[in-house]
C-alpha cells in the first residue's frame, strides 16, 4: 500500500510528500559536500558563498512577494492574474540586475574579492530562473501539487551536483564549476516545474487572464511589495549579511569556512522549515477562521523541538571531530563554528516556519520591524569581532544575537496566535527532563574523551541512544512526526 495513504490527515500528507522531496535533494546535496570540500578549497567555497549572498538578496524580491499573495483569492482566475504578474516583475527585476551588474562589475569584483569578472553575469539569469520558480511555487502549493514541487526540488539537486562534482573533478575544480553548478540547478528546476505547471494548467494560463485583470490584482494585493518586500528583504539579507562582512571584514578562506557551516547546518533546517512553513501558511489561514490556530501552532511548534533537539546536542559538542572527519582537517575550523552557531540554528528552525502567522494576521509591519532590528543586530555583532580581528568572537556573538531574536519571535507568534508554551507535545517536556541526562554525558565526554574522535564517537553513541529511548517513549504513547494534527 502507498504509505502516504496510512496517514488521515491531510496536512500530514501534504508536508509529507514536500519534505521527502526536500529531504532527498537536501540529502543529494550534503553527501555530495565530502567530495566538493576535496575538489574545491576554502577559498572557492568563499566565493561561491558571495555569489550565492548577492543572488540570494535579489531573488527573494524578484517577484516583489506577490507569490505570497497567489495562494490567497477564492477564484483561480484571480490567482493566475497574480502568478503572471509576479512573473513579469521578474522578468523586469532581472532586467534591473543585468543593468547593475553591468555598472557595477568592477567594484563588486573587488571587494568581494572574484577572481572571474565574468562570473557576475550568471547573476541576472539565476535571479530570472529563481522569480519564475518562486511564482510556480506558490500557485502549485494553491492546487495542492506537493509532489510537482519535490520532483523539481530533487531535479535542482541533481543537475546542481552533477554539474559541480561531476564537471569539477574532471576540470580539476575551480570556482566558476561551483557557481555554474548553482546557475544550473536552478535553470533546471524552473524548467521541470513550468512544464508540469503548463501541462495541467497552460489553458487557463494562457485563457483565463487580460492585462486589465493583472493590473487589478496587483493594486488588491499591494500590501505584499509594500510591507512585505522589505521585510523579506530584510530576512534575506540578514542571513546572507555575514557572508559578505566576513569577506570584506577578513577574507574568502573565512567565509569559505563559514559557508560549508552554513551548507551542513543550515540549508537543511531552512529546506525542511520552509517545506513545513509552506504548507502551514494555507491551512493556518483555514485554521484562523475556524478559530483552531492556536492548537495547530502549539501542535507544529512542539514536533519541530522534538526533531531539531538531537541533531543541535550533536554539533554543539562533537562538531569539529565530525567536521575533519568528513570534509577533511582543513575543514575542522569551520565545525568550531558549527558548535557555536547551533543554538542559533535551532531556534531558528522551530520559530521560523510559524512566521506565516504575521501574513495570516496581516502584521506584515510587525514582522518588518523585527527583521529590521535583526539586521542591524547580526551587523553589530559581526562588526565588533571585525573590529578586533577575530572571527569566532564575530560568530559567537552572532549566534547569542540569533538566540534571543529567535525567541522573540516566538513570543509573538504564540501571543499573537494565543497559543501557550505548556500546550505544546509531551514530547518538549520529555526532552527537558532529559537535560540532566544530557549535561552527565557532556561531562564524562570531556573527562574521559577530551577532544579525541574517539570520545565524540562515545557521545555521538550515547546521544542517539538517548534519541531511540526518546523516540521509542513518543512511539509507546502513539504519536508520530506528521500524524495526528488533525485535517
Amino acid at each position: 500500500m502507498w504509505p502516504f495513504s496510512l496517514i488521515r490527515s491531510s496536512f500530514s500528507r501534504d508536508v509529507l510528500s514536500l519534505t521527502l522531496g526536500t529531504i532527498v535533494a537536501q540529502a543529494l546535496l550534503v553527501l555530495a559536500i565530502p567530495l566538493l570540500t576535496r575538489l574545491y578549497s576554502p577559498e572557492d567555497f568563499g566565493v561561491y558563498a558571495s555569489f550565492g549572498a548577492i543572488t540570494f538578496s535579489f531573488a527573494g524580491i524578484v517577484c516583489w512577494c506577490y507569490e505570497l499573495a497567489i495562494v490567497l483569492p477564492e477564484r483561480d482566475e484571480d490567482a493566475i492574474s497574480i502568478l503572471w504578474a509576479a512573473i513579469l516583475i521578474a522578468l523586469g527585476m532581472s532586467t534591473f540586475t543585468l543593468g547593475l551588474v553591468a555598472v557595477f562589475r568592477g567594484a563588486i569584483t573587488k571587494y568581494l574579492e572574484i577572481p572571474e569578472p565574468t562570473l557576475l553575469w550568471f547573476i541576472p539569469v539565476t535571479v530570472l530562473a529563481s522569480g519564475i520558480y518562486q511564482a510556480l511555487n506558490y500557485w502549485s502549493t494553491r492546487k495542492k501539487r506537493f509532489k510537482s514541487l519535490a520532483v523539481s526540488r530533487i531535479s535542482r539537486s541533481v543537475a546542481s551536483v552533477g554539474t559541480q562534482a561531476g564537471v569539477g573533478a574532471l576540470m580539476a575544480g575551480g570556482t566558476f564549476f561551483l557557481i555554474l553548478g548553482r546557475v544550473i540547478g536552478q535553470v533546471v528546476a524552473s524548467i521541470v516545474l513550468s512544464a508540469q505547471v503548463y501541462r495541467k494548467d497552460g489553458r487557463l494560463m494562457w485563457h483565463g487572464v487580460n492585462r486589465g485583470e493583472v493590473r487589478r490584482q496587483a493594486i488588491r494585493y499591494k500590501n505584499f511589495p509594500v510591507y512585505s518586500m522589505p521585510l523579506t528583504f530584510m530576512n534575506t539579507f540578514s542571513r546572507e549579511l555575514p557572508k559578505l562582512l566576513f569577506v570584506l571584514c577578513f577574507s574568502n578562506y573565512v567565509l569559505g569556512l563559514y559557508a560549508l557551516c552554513s551548507e551542513v547546518l543550515v540549508m537543511p533546517m531552512v529546506w525542511l522549515g520552509s517545506s513545513i512553513a509552506q504548507v502551514f501558511f494555507p491551512r493556518a489561514n483555514e485554521e484562523q477562521r475556524g478559530g483552531n490556530l492556536s492548537k495547530l501552532t502549539e501542535r507544529i511548534f512542539g514536533k519541530l523541538f522534538v526533531f531539531a533537539f538531537v541533531p543541535m546536542l550533536l554539533f554543539m559538542v562533537s562538531a569539529p571531530d565530525i567536521f575533519s572527519v568528513l570534509f577533511g582537517e582543513e575543514w575542522r575550523v569551520a565545525g568550531n563554528y558549527a558548535q557555536w552557531l547551533a543554538p542559533c540554528f535551532f531556534f531558528q528552525f522551530i520559530s521560523s516556519p510559524l512566521a506565516q502567522i504575521f501574513y495570516v494576521f496581516e502584521k506584515q509591519k510587525t514582522l518588518l520591524l523585527w527583521n529590521t532590528l535583526f539586521l542591524f543586530s547580526r551587523a553589530l555583532a559581526i562588526a565588533v569581532g571585525a573590529s578586533i580581528r577575530q572571527p569566532v568572537v564575530s560568530i559567537i556573538l552572532f549566534a547569542a544575537v540569533g538566540v534571543v531574536a529567535y525567541i522573540l519571535l516566538a513570543s509573538l507568534i504564540f501571543r499573537l496566535t494565543g497559543s501557550r508554551l505548556r500546550n505544546c507535545r509531551r514530547e518538549v517536556w520529555d526532552i527537558l527532563g532529559g537535560l540532566p541526562i544530557v549535561g552527565g554525558l557532556i561531562m564524562a565526554r570531556r573527562v574521559w574523551g577530551g577532544n579525541s574522535l574517539v570520545g565524540s564517537a562515545m557521545f555521538c553513541g550515547c546521544v542517539l541512544l538517548f534519541a531511540a529511548v526518546l523516540a521509542a517513549r513518543i512511539c509507546v504513547r502513539r504519536i508520530g512526526f506528521l500524524q495526528k494534527v488533525e485535517a
